[in-house]
């Protein structure tokens, strides 16, 4: 019983690699045109596609679009989270991630808040503060929005700021300015 299932995985094969060669001979054709949106209408909506490699892949391929939050409390400052990882190394950073499709403003910012700061987070408001065109993000290619949260909650996992911490994170240094006048 086992050859016939490994005869199928050679066929599938077989057949992925005579599609991905049609689409490499000519991929600004209609077939590879139409093979790719094939293969994108079968893929959940960002960021739940699977495996990181395919989101960063997929990405690199257009201009996303991200929010970073800020919760700003008077005397205590901004939220801020510790970060390490790859692309943008180590250091605090604004709580954020990717627009997900056909979801309102206010409904990304709750995702995104309860994913990184706890599940006692509620977005009340956002307003947006600040753009930033980032073509040169070590990830991908991002425009990005900072976003005022008004909320309810309290927030886990980083500290309040009242000043800029030294290990701010690169690509957020532009945000302080920003945020000063609500400190």
């Amino acid at each position: 019983m086992d050859k016939p299932k490994e005869k199928n995985c050679d066929s599938e094969r077989e057949a992925l690699d005579k599609v991905l060669g049609s689409m490499g001979d000519d991929p600004r054709g209609s077939f590879a045109g139409e093979a790719f949106l094939g293969v994108l209408k079968l893929l959940p909506p960002v960021p739940r596609v699977p495996g990181a490699d395919i989101f960063v892949e997929l990405m690199q391929k257009s201009v996303s679009v991200v929010i970073d939050l800020a919760l700003i409390r008077p005397r205590k400052g901004v939220y801020l989270l510790p970060r390490d990882d790859e692309y943008f190394g180590k250091g605090w950073h604004f709580p954020g991630g990717s627009r997900a499709p056909r979801t309102e403003l206010v409904s990304d910012c709750e995702r995104i808040a309860k994913r990184e700061l706890g599940a006692d987070i509620h977005i009340l408001s956002a307003k947006i503060t600040r753009f930033e065109d980032h073509p040169d993000s070590p990830r991908n290619h991002d425009v990005s929005f900072l976003l005022l949260c008004e909320f309810e909650g309290e927030p886990e996992g980083g500290k309040w700021f009242m000043e800029e911490p030294h290990d701010l994170i690169a690509y957020h240094h532009s945000y302080w300015p920003s945020i000063r006048p609500y400190l």
